[in-house]
Parts: C-alpha cells; structure tokens; sequence
C-alpha cells in the first residue's frame, strides 16, 4: 500500500514538472498596443540628446497584473516641438513591470533627421511607429548586429538623410562592411573605396555638424619597376594640394597596394583626387569626397 502511495506521489510530481516545462513563456506586448488599451501609460521625456540612452521612460502599470512589454524595434518618439529631431529605435527594448509599480528606464534611439535641431532636455515626446520602409529594413539588420552608438547614428542617418556611406568607419573596415552591404542595397549608394572618420558636433543652438577629421582606404595601383611611390591630394572643386610625407620603396614591379591614411580637420567641403607617382611619373588617380 505504502508503495502505491509512493508510486502516485512521484507520478503527480513527475506530471507537474512536464506541464511546468511545457508553459510556454509569455510573450511581451506591445508597448503601444498596451496603450492603446488602457493597460500602460507612458511619459517619454529627452535627456538632452539625440543618440544613444538619450530618453527617459517612465511606465506606469494600469492592468490588474504584472506587465512583459516590448518596444519594438522601429518605434519612432516624436517631440513635441517640430523643429526637433524625431528618435528612431533600431532595436527591441524589453521591459518587466509589476502590478501598481512605475518605473523608468532609459530608451536607446537614434536621431533620424539630422537638419532639425537635437531635442532639449525636458522635451515631451509621442510614440508612433516608423512608417519609413527603408529605415524598418534597417532596424532588423540592427536587431542582429550590434555597433557603437556613433556607427549607429552615421547609418541612419545614411537611410534618413542620404549621408554618405563612407562615414561608416572602422579601423578594422572588415567589421563594417556588412552593414555597408546593407546602407548600399537600401540608398542606392555605390561603396567607396575610402572611409570617413567623422565627428558629431552639436552647436548652441541644437545643430548637429558631422565634420571629417581621418580619411583611410587601400588603392590598387600598379609599377613597371622597382621605384619609390608617393601621393599628393589636390582639390578639384576647392583650393587645396597637400603633398603626403614619405615615400614607399617598391623592392619589385606588378601591383601593389598603397595604403591611404590622411588627417583632414578643417579641410574644406568638396571633391579631391589622390596623385599616386612612381617616381615622377603619374600612374593612378583616385577620388573622393569630404
């Protein structure tokens, strides 16, 4: 008797673990969804920033239990005030909130109009989502891939703003390329053979300037004999020629590689051209743009 006891025991035990393991996890709403029926309220408000963690979040529970919401990836906050940036989120933000509770949370966005001026702090924002096709197409790449915030910004700002896919740099241009592939597929933008590295600089007034200061790439070029290679960089519509320091010995003639790395704070705005010279003798052209 005893051993049917034991033997019922163990096997109610045995059907509860199988039907915990089979609950499914319950998926997270939809943050405007939950809005939109009465089960959240939101109060979304600017840090001061237009890139990175640069929203407060403050959620308030109004259902009768614990809340699994999701922010989509493709959510857009739109200020209050129309001269300021809208903020794009390329990736889904999870939040867990307990019956009754408030909490806040920073929201991760990026600004998707780059000639309106950076939200001030305190700004009020509304939650919409992006009715932009190119810029959801760029968000479940984002979901995927992961990149520093400034890369972040420069890409979506190349679908939103036609940026030039050259400010998406990375010393190690490998890391990069894939979303390059994307930005390319999504603009219509041909891929140059150079990367820009940028500065993002906000001015009193909330404007944001991208100014080049590096330009890198690799150009494919090619010597009848073993002689020293230089560059020089000359302006095509602007004032400038720069002759480059130094001097690559080529120990035998084919094709080589020269590696291009120029410092271009200041430079002026413009289309440029790189003089390769085998000795005295011009034997590549390339272009590019700042």
């Amino acid at each position: 008797m005893r051993m049917n006891r034991f033997l019922i025991a163990g096997g109610l035990i045995a059907a509860m673990a199988l039907v915990a393991f089979r609950m499914p996890a319950k998926e997270p709403v939809d943050l405007e969804d939950a809005i939109k029926k009465g089960m959240v309220k939101i109060e979304p408000v600017s840090k001061g920033g237009y890139s990175g963690d640069c929203i407060n979040l403050k959620l308030t529970n109004l259902s009768k239990g614990e809340l699994n919401l999701v922010l989509p990836a493709g959510s857009v906050f739109h200020p209050e005030d129309d001269g300021m940036q809208d903020i794009f989120v390329p990736q889904d933000q999870l939040f867990v909130l307990e019956k009754g509770k408030t909490l806040q949370r920073p929201v991760r966005g990026y600004c998707c109009q780059a000639s309106d001026r950076s939200p001030s702090s305190g700004t009020t924002f509304r939650l919409a989502k992006s009715k932009n096709p190119k810029l959801l197409e760029l968000a479940s790449f984002l979901k995927k891939n992961r990149f520093t915030d400034h890369i972040t910004q420069s890409a979506v700002w190349c679908v939103s703003d036609d940026h030039n896919v050259s400010g998406i740099y990375h010393s190690d241009r490998s890391k990069v390329q894939p979303l390059r592939d994307v930005l390319c597929k999504l603009t219509g933008q041909k891929d140059v053979w150079y990367s820009t590295d940028t500065d993002h600089v906000m001015d009193d007034d909330g404007y944001i300037r991208c100014e080049p200061k590096l330009i890198t790439g690799a150009i494919k070029c090619k010597a009848d004999a073993p002689v020293g290679i230089r560059a020089e960089v000359k302006g095509v519509d602007v004032e400038r020629e720069y002759k480059i320091p130094g001097e690559l010995k080529l120990p035998r003639a084919g094709e080589f590689e020269y590696d291009f790395n120029l410092r271009i704070s200041g430079w002026q705005k413009g289309k440029y051209q790189v003089l390769i010279f085998a000795g005295d003798k011009k034997i590549h052209t390339q272009d590019f743009e700042l």
